[in-house]
C-alpha cells in the first residue's frame, strides 16, 4: 500500500529563501544543458505529437527521477542533519556520504547520459556549495541559525565563521575528486543539511528542478510553447513533489526508477547525429 505523503513543512523565512535559491533557474548547476531523454525520444519518434505527449513524458520522467534520486538526496541530508563539530562534518560522516554516492553511481551505471548529467551537476553543485557556505561565514551562525553582526576589518571574525569557511572548503573538495565527480542528488542533500534544511526539502527540490529542466528542453526543442510549459509545470511539479516525499520516506533500499521505456531510450541520445543537449 502506498504511503501517504508527509504533512507540509513548517519552514522559517530564511529556510524558505534558501529553498527558493536552490530551486532557482539562475543557480549555475548546468541543469539546462540536459533534456532528460526528451531529445532522444523526440528524434526517435517515440514521443508522439502535441502538448499532451510532452505532458505525459514530463510526468513520467519527473516521477521516475524523483523515485530514484529523492531517497539519495534525503539520505545524504539526514547524514549531516545532526550538529557538526568545530571543523564541520566528521570523516565518518563523509565516508557514509561517499558510500551513498557510490550506491547512486551504481544505480545509474546502465544509463550513460543520465550518469554523466548527474555527475556534471554534482560537480557544479559542489562549486556552488563551496561559495555559498563560505559566504555564510560572514553573517550566519551554523549552530543556532541566527543572524550576527556583519564583520568588517578591523573587526575580528566571529568564532563560528571559521566553521563555515571549513565547511565551504570541505564541500568544494568533494567536487575536486579527480577519479569521479559526485552526483547531483547526494551533493544537494549534503548542501541542504549544511544550510539547515530538512530532508524533505532536498527531495522536493529534486522533483521541481527535474520538471523545470525537462519542460525547458521541450520549449527549446520547439515541442511546446512557453506558456503551455508554465501550465504543465504547475500540473506536474506538485504531483512529483508528493511522489518524491513518499519515495524519500521509503529510503535508499527502495530507490528505483519507474519508467523503463524512458530508461531504455535515454542512452540512445549518444547515437543521435545532431543534438542540442549534452544528454
Amino acid at each position: 500500500e502506498e504511503a501517504p505523503p508527509p504533512p507540509p513543512l513548517a519552514l522559517s523565512p530564511r529556510q524558505r529563501a534558501r529553498m527558493a535559491h536552490l530551486s532557482d533557474a539562475t543557480l549555475p548547476t548546468g541543469g539546462f544543458a540536459h533534456s532528460g531523454g526528451l531529445e532522444a525520444a523526440s528524434q526517435l519518434g517515440l514521443l508522439g505529437g502535441g502538448d499532451e505527449a510532452v505532458r505525459r513524458f514530463t510526468r513520467a520522467a519527473t516521477h521516475s527521477t524523483a523515485t530514484l534520486l529523492a531517497p539519495f538526496a534525503a539520505g545524504a541530508c539526514s547524514l549531516f542533519s545532526s550538529p557538526v563539530g568545530k571543523e564541520g562534518p566528521s570523516p565518518a560522516q563523509w565516508r557514509e556520504w561517499e558510500a551513498l554516492d557510490t550506491a547512486l553511481h551504481a544505480q545509474l551505471s546502465a544509463n550513460g547520459p543520465a550518469r554523466r548529467a548527474s555527475a556534471e551537476q554534482g560537480r557544479a553543485l559542489s562549486r556552488v556549495g563551496a561559495v555559498w557556505l563560505r559566504q555564510e561565514a560572514a553573517a550566519r551562525d551554523l549552530c543556532n541559525d541566527a543572524p550576527v553582526r556583519a564583520c568588517r576589518p578591523p573587526c575580528r571574525p566571529p568564532p563560528h565563521s571559521l566553521r563555515w569557511r571549513l565547511l565551504g572548503a570541505a564541500f568544494g573538495d568533494r567536487g575536486a575528486n579527480p577519479n569521479r565527480a559526485p552526483h547531483g542528488a547526494t551533493m544537494l542533500g549534503a548542501l541542504c543539511a549544511l544550510l539547515g534544511l530538512p530532508p524533505q526539502v532536498a527531495a522536493e527540490v529534486i522533483a521541481y528542478t527535474t520538471a523545470r529542466d525537462v519542460l525547458s528542453a521541450a520549449v527549446r526543442l520547439n515541442l511546446v510553447g512557453p506558456l503551455a510549459a508554465v501550465e504543465m509545470q504547475a500540473d506536474v511539479a506538485e504531483e512529483a513533489a508528493a511522489a518524491a516525499a513518499v519515495a524519500a520516506q521509503r529510503g535508499v533500499a527502495n530507490a528505483a526508477s519507474s519508467a523503463p521505456l524512458l530508461e531504455a531510450m535515454h542512452p540512445c541520445h549518444d547515437l543521435l547525429d545532431r543534438r542540442i543537449f549534452r544528454t
